[in-house]
């Protein structure tokens, strides 16, 4: 009889059910570890299976369970820390519930000596400490101190420089990747994309005849882009980078249309002492405008509207 089985599926949940069937028991008997969430992609591209490991609770002794389930948490919140799935919430429970549980014996308060040993590591891992000394009780009801066992382990789990270095890079390379699939689904198959990185911003150039696809109106297709690159960067790389897609250098013939617009909408304020709306743009472009109409002692600039319909007003400076 197989005590654990790891499920593969095109969903988390899924591969919960697989798992659980393979083993033949329920959620309540099973401990489940996700090793990997799973993504949906984009058209297509990116897709990745979830992948469960699946397992016996009665095999499994308190300390492992819980153990086991924290490291589940933290994992979670360190690469979804927006969203808690409802198998890892589920799991949760069930660990908090075991730990509450055990008796008061001198045995079993032991137990719950290590389990606080290990809960103290695992803090003091996050806050960059090495791990602390702990109390625990022995059997003549003396306090006894011992040292934490995980202080190898965590100097293992931290990555080093060439590591991290290693990681970003292919970070980086597996988005230019992404970036030239989009494009060539979208029909635009002449096409190159190429990098550049200067600390911690990347440059993605897409080099192709058809630019005026990539970029789309007033750069919404290009801006789209980029979101996509942003979120897949976050998902992959060790580092924060930040990720700008340019194409056929619109970006910078765009920032100087955007600075020619922000003259000549102040020289008509000034000149008809009313205010002006312009049409909704991206984030980046209003603060540019605001910025650069910022040392016009004539007018002020304020932002209306919502996303993605958010606008810029420009109007006449009294004060």
């Amino acid at each position: 009889m197989n005590d654990k089985y790891i499920a593969q599926a095109p969903t988390q949940e899924e591969a919960i059910i697989k798992g659980l069937n393979a083993l033949g028991i329920t959620k309540d008997e099973a401990v489940i570890k996700v090793e990997e969430p799973g993504k949906k992609g984009f058209l297509g591209i990116g897709q990745k299976d979830a992948v469960v490991i699946v397992e016996r609770k009665e095999k499994m002794n308190v300390v492992d369970e819980f153990l086991s389930n924290e490291f589940d948490m933290n994992r979670t919140e360190e690469n979804e820390p927006a969203s808690n799935t409802e198998a890892e919430k589920e799991t949760q429970t069930q660990a908090e519930a075991t730990a509450s549980q055990t008796d008061t014996s001198i045995e079993e308060k032991e137990e719950e000596a290590k389990e606080q040993e290990a809960e103290m590591s695992v803090e003091e891992m996050d806050a960059g400490r090495e791990p602390a000394e702990v109390e625990r009780v022995g059997e003549e009801g003396q306090d006894q101190k011992v040292e934490s066992k995980d202080s190898e382990t965590t100097e293992r789990s931290e990555p080093t420089e060439t590591e991290i270095y290693d990681k970003d890079q292919e970070a980086i390379e597996d988005v230019r990747q992404y970036l030239k699939d989009i494009i060539v689904e979208m029909g635009v198959t002449d096409v190159e994309v190429y990098t550049s990185r200067v600390k911690n911003t990347v440059k993605y150039d897409i080099e192709t005849e058809n630019a005026g696809l990539v970029i789309g109106r007033h750069g919404k297709v290009l801006n789209g882009l980029q979101t996509l690159a942003q979120n897949h960067m976050h998902q992959l790389a060790y580092s924060k980078i930040n990720v700008r897609v340019d194409a056929e250098k619109y970006r910078e013939r765009r920032k100087n249309t955007v600075e020619n617009l922000a003259n000549r909408t102040a020289e008509k304020v000034i000149k008809t002492n009313r205010a002006v709306k312009l049409d909704p743009m991206p984030a980046h472009e209003r603060k540019q405008i605001h910025h650069y109409l910022n040392g016009n002692p004539n007018v002020k600039t304020h932002s209306e509207g919502r996303e993605p319909k958010r606008y810029l007003v420009v109007e006449p400076d009294h004060s």
